[in-house]
């Protein structure tokens, strides 16, 4: 009975992710895609072992630790996007960089067993894989998504539990995926834990909870269709509600920022930090952290370096004659090391090497 509610669970989210792409392709719908996608692998690959289906190709299915990883920042990422926060693709391939890392060191393995090895057999009686030593480690990162989610939520909905009606049912689905992360990292490093013994129990009850999940995300869908709206709007208006930005005008503080930046030029100064900056703008320093956070989403470090590798680019190939330390404290590096540091991050390349690459071409 159990394992017909995981197969009904796996095509229940296979199905739910591909309706995700029919309602069109947009970011959002690709990351609902992915995280419907690795659910339902994860579910058809219980139901499988459990029925005792095609053990010589076993190693198939450790594909799923892609699939764990990915769950993880997918959900960070999706949920971020509610709330209207922008994400670079520079970033996005930060947070998806592992789980496409494993991708590529499986596929060259599964080509590697098929030229060396007779079978694809993987799991041994104990259902201990080669894969062993990724599962005592793949659980805990979807575990730590959940739970810098959780920290954020809290962050947003802190003070208005009682005031606002919330939909049980998102919190329910929330405090479901948590538990389940609990018990997968229970399962992934039971045989350090010497609880080897309970795989199949433990296995079960987070087969259980997975379709559970996606079971009730679907009648959610269905009997509350502007659920996730909902979520989006209220996250947004309660964000702008303890904003501390709420009496300024963004669009005119943007412009003085970008005078000072431009015109004046402060970021020459090395002594420049936040505080000292909001002072010119006459403003509070969280204000101004908020603000650029927000609305030009980045950080001040970040803002006033990038300004500064600007800078030392010009020097770098317009005045030739002076050193490399010379020209970093020049825009306003006060350290040559993190001078070098910040441009290789920005430019990609050292600054002499970028001089010397601008000087051929």
């Amino acid at each position: 009975m159990l394992n017909t509610f995981y197969l009904f669970g796996s095509l229940l989210s296979f199905m739910l992710a591909f309706v995700q792409i029919l309602k069109g392709f947009a970011a959002r719908n690709w990351i609902l895609f992915g995280i419907f996608m690795s659910m339902g692998i994860f579910l058809i690959k219980g139901y499988l072992i459990l029925n005792r289906y095609w053990p010589e190709y076993s190693h198939f299915y450790a594909l799923e630790i892609f699939f764990i990883i990915l769950i993880g920042p997918s959900l960070f990422i999706y949920f971020n996007m509610l709330i209207g926060k922008r994400f670079s693709d520079r970033r996005i391939l930060v947070h998806l960089l592992p789980s496409f890392v494993f991708l590529i060191y499986y596929l060259c393995d599964t080509v590697f067993i098929s030229l060396t090895n007779p079978t694809f057999r993987d799991l041994n009686p104990d259902f201990k894989s080669r894969y062993q030593p990724l599962y005592y480690t793949v659980s805990f990162i979807p575990c730590f998504y959940l739970l810098v989610l959780a920290r954020n939520f809290y962050k947003i909905f802190n003070g208005n539990f009682l005031r606002i009606r919330w939909p049980f049912h998102i919190f329910a689905i929330f405090l479901m995926a948590l538990f389940s992360t609990f018990i997968s990292i229970f399962m992934g490093t039971r045989f350090l834990l010497n609880f080897q013994g309970h795989f199949l129990e433990l296995y079960q009850a987070l087969l259980f909870f997975f379709s559970f999940i996606v079971v009730y995300t679907f009648f959610v869908s269905q009997i509350y269709p502007i659920t996730f709206n909902l979520l989006s709007e209220t996250m947004i208006r309660l964000q702008y509600e303890k904003s501390t930005l709420g009496r300024l005008d963004t669009k005119v503080l943007k412009e003085r920022i970008a005078s000072i930046m431009e015109v004046e030029k402060v970021y020459l100064d090395p002594n420049l930090n936040l505080k000292s900056m909001a002072d010119r703008l006459e403003i509070s320093a969280h204000q101004l952290s908020e603000l650029l956070n927000q609305h030009l989403n980045t950080n001040f470090n970040s803002f006033v370096n990038g300004y500064r590798i600007e800078e030392a680019k010009k020097l770098l190939l317009n005045a030739r004659q002076k050193t490399i330390l010379t020209i970093a404290f020049e825009s306003g590096f006060n350290s040559l090391s993190v001078f070098n540091a910040t441009f290789k991050r920005e430019a990609g390349v050292a600054p002499s090497y970028f001089r010397k690459q601008n000087s051929v071409n």
